[in-house]
């Protein structure tokens, strides 16, 4: 016969297996239904246009373009545009496609001599520099968010990489320089569809967004491309609060085939 004792541990054990026992009923049912966290995202999510935050996030709210585009990684994959088995990767200098994965390394990048990795860290991903052959290691971490929004920059492209380039052209004209200024108490306007009004006998303008690897400015400053039909002006720019200042540069080729900065300038207040 059971003392006392041994009926009150007998209990107790009982309660405690029944306990956990709906634990893990609980969880198993979490586990089936989906509702347990995981740092997967899941397929018919990941699908789709994925833009690198330090480029394209960081150029609009900066109004900069030459500080971040000499990041190592935007020059094969400021943009992703993620498939069911594949991932095309877009650079300004390089564009590319890979194999997905399914797990936690997506894909894996070969790219200015060296190597990367494509982490899911749910819900942005992370590009990693994992091997140099001839440079130091990039240490920073690439996140990428997804941007519905940035959809139209690879429609239609058909690999046409001259497609691109206009279409972030124009993307970071809106971004930055498009809207109504002041110079001398007369409108000008920086149209979103890339032409002028006001300035001086300027139709046309387009920002210079550091595509390839020829640059013939000085200093690698912000530049605009301002021309009409018979003039073709470059001129660098920057932003100081909300006072656009212009300072126009002039070819050098007999000394150091350089755009230097010159004397003439002109300030725009955004109204």
């Amino acid at each position: 016969m059971l003392n006392l004792k041994t009926i009150w541990i007998i209990l107790l054990t009982n309660i405690l297996l029944a306990s956990c026992l709906g634990e893990l009923s609980d969880k198993s049912e979490e586990f089936i239904t989906g509702k347990v966290d995981s740092s997967f995202v899941e397929i018919e999510n990941i699908n789709g246009i994925w833009g690198m935050e330090s480029y394209f996030d960081s150029i609009s709210s900066n109004k900069k373009i030459s500080l971040y585009r000499n990041q190592p990684a935007t020059w094969f994959a400021f943009l992703l545009e993620i498939g069911v088995d594949s991932i095309i990767n877009y650079g300004s200098i390089n564009d590319g496609i890979v194999a997905r994965n399914d797990s936690d390394t997506l894909a894996k990048f070969e790219s200015m001599s060296g190597q990367w990795i494509l982490l899911n860290r749910n819900p942005s991903l992370h590009l990693i520099n994992i091997a140099q052959k001839y440079v130091t290691l990039d240490s920073n971490t690439y996140v990428f968010r997804k941007r519905d929004d940035l959809k139209f920059l690879t429609q239609n492209l058909r690999r046409k990489r001259m497609k691109l380039d206009s279409n972030i052209t124009d993307y970071f004209n809106k971004q930055i320089l498009a809207g109504e200024y002041s110079l001398n108490n007369e409108k000008v306007i920086l149209k979103s569809d890339g032409t002028v009004s006001g300035l001086f006998k300027y139709t046309n303008y387009r920002i210079w967004n550091y595509f390839g690897t020829l640059h013939s400015f000085n200093n690698n400053p912000d530049v605009v491309y301002f021309s009409n039909e018979q003039i073709e002006d470059w001129w660098s720019w920057g932003f100081s609060d909300s006072i656009l200042n212009l300072t126009k540069l002039k070819a050098d080729w007999e000394k150091t085939d350089k755009y230097w900065p010159t004397e003439e300038k002109i300030i725009l207040k955004k109204n």
